[in-house]
Protein backbone atom coordinates (compact mmCIF):
# COMPACT_ATOMS: atom_id res chain seq x y z
CA UNK A 1 0.00 0.00 0.00
CA UNK A 2 1.36 3.41 -0.91
CA UNK A 3 1.81 5.87 1.96
CA UNK A 4 -0.74 8.33 0.57
CA UNK A 5 -3.47 5.69 0.40
CA UNK A 6 -3.07 4.58 4.01
CA UNK A 7 -5.68 6.80 5.65
CA UNK A 8 -8.09 5.98 8.40
CA UNK A 9 -11.50 7.19 7.35
CA UNK A 10 -14.13 7.97 9.89
CA UNK A 11 -16.84 5.38 10.36
CA UNK A 12 -20.03 5.76 8.34
CA UNK A 13 -22.52 8.18 9.82
CA UNK A 14 -26.10 8.99 8.99
CA UNK A 15 -26.53 12.13 6.93
CA UNK A 16 -29.27 13.15 9.32
CA UNK A 17 -26.64 13.40 12.05
CA UNK A 18 -24.29 15.31 9.76
CA UNK A 19 -26.71 17.84 8.39
CA UNK A 20 -29.77 17.70 10.65
CA UNK A 21 -33.05 18.98 9.26
CA UNK A 22 -31.42 20.31 6.06
CA UNK A 23 -30.97 16.68 5.01
CA UNK A 24 -34.33 16.88 3.25
CA UNK A 25 -32.85 19.12 0.53
CA UNK A 26 -30.41 16.49 -0.70
CA UNK A 27 -31.43 14.28 -3.63
CA UNK A 28 -32.15 10.61 -2.96
CA UNK A 29 -31.11 8.00 -5.52
CA UNK A 30 -32.31 7.66 -8.26
CA UNK A 31 -33.64 11.26 -8.26
CA UNK A 32 -30.45 13.01 -9.33
CA UNK A 33 -29.56 16.68 -8.98
CA UNK A 34 -27.27 18.66 -11.27
CA UNK A 35 -24.05 19.62 -9.51
CA UNK A 36 -23.96 23.28 -8.47
CA UNK A 37 -21.96 25.64 -6.28
CA UNK A 38 -24.61 25.28 -3.57
CA UNK A 39 -23.46 21.65 -3.10
CA UNK A 40 -19.99 22.61 -1.91
CA UNK A 41 -20.68 22.14 1.81
CA UNK A 42 -21.86 18.54 1.58
CA UNK A 43 -19.06 17.49 -0.79
CA UNK A 44 -16.43 19.19 1.37
CA UNK A 45 -17.76 17.38 4.44
CA UNK A 46 -17.65 14.01 2.67
CA UNK A 47 -14.11 14.54 1.40
CA UNK A 48 -13.07 15.57 4.92
CA UNK A 49 -14.55 12.41 6.42
CA UNK A 50 -13.40 10.11 3.61
CA UNK A 51 -10.02 11.44 2.38
CA UNK A 52 -9.71 10.77 -1.36
CA UNK A 53 -6.68 9.52 -3.26
CA UNK A 54 -7.92 9.99 -6.84
CA UNK A 55 -7.45 13.43 -8.37
CA UNK A 56 -11.07 13.76 -9.46
CA UNK A 57 -12.34 13.92 -5.90
CA UNK A 58 -12.26 17.51 -4.81
CA UNK A 59 -15.29 19.73 -5.07
CA UNK A 60 -13.31 22.23 -7.15
CA UNK A 61 -12.44 19.62 -9.75
CA UNK A 62 -15.98 18.27 -9.99
CA UNK A 63 -17.50 21.75 -10.13
CA UNK A 64 -15.27 23.22 -12.84
CA UNK A 65 -15.74 20.17 -15.07
CA UNK A 66 -19.50 19.94 -14.47
CA UNK A 67 -20.45 21.26 -17.91
CA UNK A 68 -18.22 18.85 -19.83
CA UNK A 69 -19.26 15.80 -17.78
CA UNK A 70 -22.82 16.93 -17.02
CA UNK A 71 -22.42 15.75 -13.44
CA UNK A 72 -25.47 14.73 -11.45
CA UNK A 73 -25.50 13.34 -7.95
CA UNK A 74 -27.73 11.70 -5.37
CA UNK A 75 -27.46 10.03 -1.98
CA UNK A 76 -27.36 6.22 -1.97
CA UNK A 77 -26.73 4.22 1.23
CA UNK A 78 -25.42 7.41 2.85
CA UNK A 79 -22.84 7.70 0.06
CA UNK A 80 -22.71 10.26 -2.74
CA UNK A 81 -23.31 8.64 -6.13
CA UNK A 82 -22.10 10.70 -9.10
CA UNK A 83 -23.22 10.13 -12.68
CA UNK A 84 -21.30 11.59 -15.61
CA UNK A 85 -22.60 12.04 -19.16
CA UNK A 86 -19.89 13.50 -21.40
CA UNK A 87 -20.71 13.61 -25.11
CA UNK A 88 -22.34 10.28 -26.08
CA UNK A 89 -21.34 8.35 -22.92
CA UNK A 90 -22.95 7.82 -19.56
CA UNK A 91 -21.35 6.19 -16.52
CA UNK A 92 -20.82 6.52 -12.77
CA UNK A 93 -17.83 7.69 -10.79
CA UNK A 94 -17.04 5.61 -7.68
CA UNK A 95 -19.20 6.42 -4.65
CA UNK A 96 -17.96 8.87 -2.04
CA UNK A 97 -18.34 7.38 1.42
CA UNK A 98 -17.73 4.07 3.19
CA UNK A 99 -21.15 2.54 3.83
CA UNK A 100 -22.09 -0.59 1.86
CA UNK A 101 -19.74 0.36 -0.97
CA UNK A 102 -20.03 -2.91 -2.85
CA UNK A 103 -23.81 -2.82 -2.72
CA UNK A 104 -23.78 0.84 -3.77
CA UNK A 105 -21.61 0.13 -6.82
CA UNK A 106 -23.85 -2.76 -7.87
CA UNK A 107 -26.96 -0.58 -7.54
CA UNK A 108 -25.35 2.11 -9.69
CA UNK A 109 -24.40 -0.37 -12.40
CA UNK A 110 -27.84 -1.98 -12.33
CA UNK A 111 -29.44 1.45 -12.64
CA UNK A 112 -27.30 2.26 -15.67
CA UNK A 113 -28.24 -1.00 -17.35
CA UNK A 114 -31.95 -0.52 -16.66
CA UNK A 115 -31.98 2.96 -18.17
CA UNK A 116 -29.95 1.99 -21.21
CA UNK A 117 -27.41 4.69 -20.39
CA UNK A 118 -24.46 2.34 -20.14
CA UNK A 119 -23.10 -0.16 -17.66
CA UNK A 120 -19.67 1.18 -16.74
CA UNK A 121 -18.16 2.80 -13.67
CA UNK A 122 -14.94 4.74 -14.33
CA UNK A 123 -12.07 6.27 -12.29
CA UNK A 124 -12.46 3.54 -9.67
CA UNK A 125 -9.64 3.36 -7.08
CA UNK A 126 -7.94 0.06 -6.42
CA UNK A 127 -9.48 -0.50 -2.98
CA UNK A 128 -12.96 -0.41 -4.51
CA UNK A 129 -12.05 -2.44 -7.61
CA UNK A 130 -10.70 -5.21 -5.37
CA UNK A 131 -14.15 -5.75 -3.89
CA UNK A 132 -15.26 -7.41 -7.13
CA UNK A 133 -14.51 -10.59 -9.05
CA UNK A 134 -16.01 -12.55 -11.93
CA UNK A 135 -18.27 -14.23 -9.37
CA UNK A 136 -19.99 -10.86 -8.96
CA UNK A 137 -20.40 -10.68 -12.75
CA UNK A 138 -18.23 -7.56 -12.68
CA UNK A 139 -15.15 -7.18 -14.85
CA UNK A 140 -12.37 -4.92 -13.50
CA UNK A 141 -9.84 -3.51 -15.93
CA UNK A 142 -6.91 -1.18 -15.24
CA UNK A 143 -7.39 2.19 -16.94
CA UNK A 144 -3.78 3.32 -17.37
CA UNK A 145 -4.81 6.49 -19.21
CA UNK A 146 -6.75 7.69 -16.15
CA UNK A 147 -4.23 6.67 -13.47
CA UNK A 148 -2.66 9.53 -11.51
CA UNK A 149 1.01 10.42 -11.28
CA UNK A 150 2.18 11.07 -7.71
CA UNK A 151 5.57 12.60 -6.90
CA UNK A 152 7.59 13.33 -3.80
CA UNK A 153 7.13 17.07 -3.48
CA UNK A 154 10.69 17.71 -2.33
CA UNK A 155 12.02 16.06 -5.50
CA UNK A 156 10.09 18.50 -7.68
CA UNK A 157 11.28 21.44 -5.62
CA UNK A 158 14.95 20.50 -5.26
CA UNK A 159 15.35 18.90 -8.74
CA UNK A 160 18.56 17.20 -7.62
CA UNK A 161 20.55 14.57 -9.49
CA UNK A 162 21.09 13.65 -13.10
CA UNK A 163 17.48 12.59 -13.68
CA UNK A 164 16.35 16.22 -13.28
CA UNK A 165 19.12 17.72 -15.38
CA UNK A 166 16.79 18.80 -18.21
CA UNK A 167 14.44 20.62 -15.82
CA UNK A 168 17.32 22.48 -14.16
CA UNK A 169 18.69 23.43 -17.56
CA UNK A 170 15.30 24.76 -18.72
CA UNK A 171 14.84 26.84 -15.58
CA UNK A 172 18.37 28.22 -15.76
CA UNK A 173 17.85 29.22 -19.39
CA UNK A 174 14.57 30.96 -18.59
CA UNK A 175 16.10 32.87 -15.67
CA UNK A 176 19.00 33.97 -17.88
CA UNK A 177 16.72 35.28 -20.63
CA UNK A 178 13.93 36.91 -18.62
CA UNK A 179 13.33 39.14 -15.66
CA UNK A 180 10.18 37.79 -14.06
CA UNK A 181 8.00 37.99 -10.98
CA UNK A 182 6.37 35.08 -9.18
CA UNK A 183 3.10 35.94 -7.42
CA UNK A 184 0.36 34.06 -5.61
CA UNK A 185 -2.98 34.16 -7.41
CA UNK A 186 -5.39 36.85 -6.24
CA UNK A 187 -8.77 37.96 -7.54
CA UNK A 188 -7.16 41.11 -8.95
CA UNK A 189 -4.88 39.20 -11.34
CA UNK A 190 -7.48 36.68 -12.51
CA UNK A 191 -8.23 38.76 -15.67
CA UNK A 192 -4.59 38.39 -16.76
CA UNK A 193 -4.87 34.61 -16.43
CA UNK A 194 -8.04 34.61 -18.52
CA UNK A 195 -6.26 36.64 -21.19
CA UNK A 196 -3.41 34.12 -21.34
CA UNK A 197 -5.90 31.25 -21.52
CA UNK A 198 -7.72 32.93 -24.41
CA UNK A 199 -4.44 33.36 -26.31
CA UNK A 200 -3.50 29.73 -25.61
CA UNK A 201 -6.89 28.54 -26.81
CA UNK A 202 -6.80 30.60 -30.01
CA UNK A 203 -3.41 29.18 -31.01
CA UNK A 204 -4.55 25.60 -30.40
CA UNK A 205 -8.02 25.97 -31.94
CA UNK A 206 -9.63 24.80 -28.71
CA UNK A 207 -13.14 24.58 -30.02
CA UNK A 208 -12.23 21.99 -32.63
CA UNK A 209 -11.63 19.48 -29.83
CA UNK A 210 -14.46 18.87 -27.31
CA UNK A 211 -12.10 17.92 -24.47
CA UNK A 212 -9.83 20.95 -24.90
CA UNK A 213 -12.90 23.16 -25.19
CA UNK A 214 -14.15 21.56 -21.99
CA UNK A 215 -10.85 22.34 -20.29
CA UNK A 216 -11.12 25.96 -21.44
CA UNK A 217 -14.56 26.21 -19.81
CA UNK A 218 -13.24 24.49 -16.68
CA UNK A 219 -10.41 27.02 -16.36
CA UNK A 220 -12.84 29.90 -16.86
CA UNK A 221 -15.15 28.55 -14.15
CA UNK A 222 -12.25 27.95 -11.76
CA UNK A 223 -10.89 31.46 -12.14
CA UNK A 224 -14.35 33.06 -12.10
CA UNK A 225 -15.15 31.31 -8.79
CA UNK A 226 -11.68 31.73 -7.28
CA UNK A 227 -12.92 33.47 -4.14
CA UNK A 228 -15.56 30.78 -3.46
CA UNK A 229 -13.66 27.58 -4.29
CA UNK A 230 -10.69 28.40 -2.04
CA UNK A 231 -7.95 26.73 -4.06
CA UNK A 232 -4.46 28.24 -4.36
CA UNK A 233 -2.84 29.50 -7.52
CA UNK A 234 0.26 31.26 -8.77
CA UNK A 235 1.47 33.20 -11.80
CA UNK A 236 4.69 34.11 -13.58
CA UNK A 237 4.75 37.73 -14.78
CA UNK A 238 7.12 38.93 -17.51
CA UNK A 239 7.07 42.59 -18.60
CA UNK A 240 3.83 43.15 -16.67
CA UNK A 241 1.99 40.33 -18.47
CA UNK A 242 1.05 36.94 -17.06
CA UNK A 243 2.89 34.26 -19.00
CA UNK A 244 1.99 31.24 -16.87
CA UNK A 245 -0.50 30.30 -14.19
CA UNK A 246 -1.29 27.23 -12.13
CA UNK A 247 -3.78 26.13 -9.48
CA UNK A 248 -4.07 23.35 -6.93
CA UNK A 249 -5.48 22.35 -3.56
CA UNK A 250 -5.17 19.69 -0.85
CA UNK A 251 -6.39 16.23 -1.85
CA UNK A 252 -5.78 14.67 1.55
CA UNK A 253 -3.64 15.33 4.62
CA UNK A 254 -0.29 14.69 2.91
CA UNK A 255 -1.05 15.13 -0.80
CA UNK A 256 -1.95 18.16 -2.87
CA UNK A 257 -3.35 17.94 -6.37
CA UNK A 258 -2.43 20.31 -9.20
CA UNK A 259 -5.46 20.75 -11.45
CA UNK A 260 -4.30 23.29 -14.00
CA UNK A 261 -0.98 24.49 -15.39
CA UNK A 262 -0.82 26.81 -18.38
CA UNK A 263 2.09 28.66 -19.96
CA UNK A 264 2.68 30.94 -22.93
CA UNK A 265 2.82 29.25 -26.33
CA UNK A 266 5.60 31.60 -27.47
CA UNK A 267 8.91 29.84 -28.11
CA UNK A 268 10.88 32.45 -26.17
CA UNK A 269 9.26 31.31 -22.94
CA UNK A 270 10.51 27.74 -22.99
CA UNK A 271 11.17 26.55 -19.47
CA UNK A 272 8.28 28.45 -17.95
CA UNK A 273 6.36 25.24 -17.10
CA UNK A 274 9.31 23.80 -15.19
CA UNK A 275 9.74 27.13 -13.39
CA UNK A 276 6.16 27.64 -12.25
CA UNK A 277 5.87 24.01 -11.17
CA UNK A 278 8.93 24.36 -8.93
CA UNK A 279 8.03 27.77 -7.50
CA UNK A 280 4.38 26.91 -6.86
CA UNK A 281 5.29 23.85 -4.82
CA UNK A 282 8.13 25.61 -3.04
CA UNK A 283 6.17 28.73 -2.07
CA UNK A 284 2.65 27.45 -1.44
CA UNK A 285 2.87 23.77 -0.43
CA UNK A 286 6.11 23.18 1.49
CA UNK A 287 4.29 21.27 4.27
CA UNK A 288 2.98 18.54 1.96
CA UNK A 289 4.77 15.28 1.21
CA UNK A 290 3.28 14.34 -2.14
CA UNK A 291 1.92 16.09 -5.20
CA UNK A 292 -0.64 14.43 -7.47
CA UNK A 293 -0.34 15.81 -11.01
CA UNK A 294 -3.35 13.93 -12.37
CA UNK A 295 -3.48 11.63 -15.40
CA UNK A 296 -2.13 11.75 -18.96
CA UNK A 297 -5.44 10.77 -20.67
CA UNK A 298 -3.45 8.51 -23.01
CA UNK A 299 -1.76 11.44 -24.76
CA UNK A 300 1.74 10.29 -25.70
CA UNK A 301 3.44 13.68 -25.30
CA UNK A 302 1.83 14.31 -21.93
CA UNK A 303 2.75 10.83 -20.70
CA UNK A 304 6.37 11.40 -21.67
CA UNK A 305 6.43 14.78 -19.91
CA UNK A 306 4.97 13.34 -16.70
CA UNK A 307 7.38 10.41 -16.71
CA UNK A 308 10.32 12.84 -17.06
CA UNK A 309 9.51 14.07 -13.56
CA UNK A 310 9.88 10.49 -12.22
CA UNK A 311 6.72 9.69 -10.26
CA UNK A 312 7.12 8.06 -6.88
CA UNK A 313 4.10 5.88 -7.66
CA UNK A 314 0.89 5.77 -9.67
CA UNK A 315 -2.62 5.85 -8.25
CA UNK A 316 -4.21 3.17 -10.39
CA UNK A 317 -7.80 3.53 -11.50
CA UNK A 318 -10.08 0.91 -12.98
CA UNK A 319 -13.05 0.44 -15.26
CA UNK A 320 -15.91 -1.67 -13.86
CA UNK A 321 -18.16 -3.37 -16.37
CA UNK A 322 -21.05 -5.76 -15.86
CA UNK A 323 -20.41 -9.15 -17.46
CA UNK A 324 -23.16 -10.62 -19.58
Amino acid sequence: MHPSTNFKVKSPISLNLLFGECMTQYPKFPDFKELGIEDKAIFDEYFKRYPPTISEFTFTNLFIWRHYYNFKWAILNDNIAIMASPEEESYFFPPIGSNKIKETVLECITYSESTGSGEIMKRVPENVAKLFSDEDKIKTELDRDASDYVYLLKNLVELQGSKYRSQRKSIKQFRRQHEFEYASLTKEIVPGCLELQEDWCNVRACYDDPHIAGEDKAIFDALSHFDILNFKGAVIIVEEKIKAFTMGEPLNAETLVVHIEKGSHEREFRGIYALINKLFLENEWANFKYVNREQDTGEEGLRKAKMLYHPEFMVDKYLLTQLS
